[in-house]
């Protein structure tokens, strides 16, 4: 949950409470008004929204009215770190990757970018960058006989910072065996038979 914490200085004793104003519209209009007792100096607002301005302004009350009008401060409420994608899958036979994507919510906000981490041995990955998808071919990889494996996980990226990494999946590519040569085997068929032949009498 995030909010907003707003402290101001009155010094005098006069006043019987504090008009607390809120604006979403850089002070044009202010709808939202919070009754405050006399000895409060600070407030928090919790309904507060990510990636929205508010402006606020302060004044002291008592059984006369309401006095002027501090000036008016703002503050912007930052994205959050997204989500982490999840379910991360290499489909068999190719480096096709496939993730389901973070839910923004109140305290994540929606990614801007994919990070995917790679490995050759399980261990040791490296990253690199890929655009708002939600399934990536990796190109750059290679099979022997006896099977090169890879190692894939993925984290989403926005202004606020990257979030954690997904389970990792692997996919391992075989080359297929040399095929075996047949034989050279004489062609099968009715034999023939050549030359003459001679009877005789017994």
């Amino acid at each position: 949950m995030y909010a907003t914490l707003l402290t101001w200085t009155y010094t005098l004793s006069d006043n019987t409470g504090f008009l607390l104003q809120r604006s979403i519209d850089s002070g044009l209009s202010w709808t939202t008004n919070y009754t405050l007792d006399a000895t409060a100096s600070s407030y928090i607002d919790n309904d507060v929204l990510l990636a929205h301005t508010y402006w606020y302004r302060i004044a002291a009350t008592n059984k006369y009215g309401t006095g002027s009008f501090s000036d008016t401060g703002s503050i912007f409420i930052p994205y959050g770190i997204p989500n982490p994608p999840s379910e991360l899958e290499v489909s068999s036979g190719s480096a096709i990757l496939s993730w389901t994507p973070g839910i923004p919510d109140q305290n994540h906000s929606i990614q801007d970018y994919y990070t995917i981490r790679k490995s050759t041995d399980g261990n040791i990955f490296s990253d690199f960058n890929v655009s708002l998808v939600d399934n990536f071919t990796d190109e750059d990889v290679t099979s022997s006989p006896g099977g090169n494996t890879y190692w894939y996980s993925v984290a989403s990226v926005n202004s606020a910072g990257t979030s954690s990494f997904s389970n990792t999946a692997s996919i391992t590519f075989v080359s297929p065996e040399n095929p075996i040569e047949p034989l050279n085997e004489p062609p099968q068929g009715i034999p023939n038979i050549s030359g003459s032949i001679v009877l005789e009498p017994s």
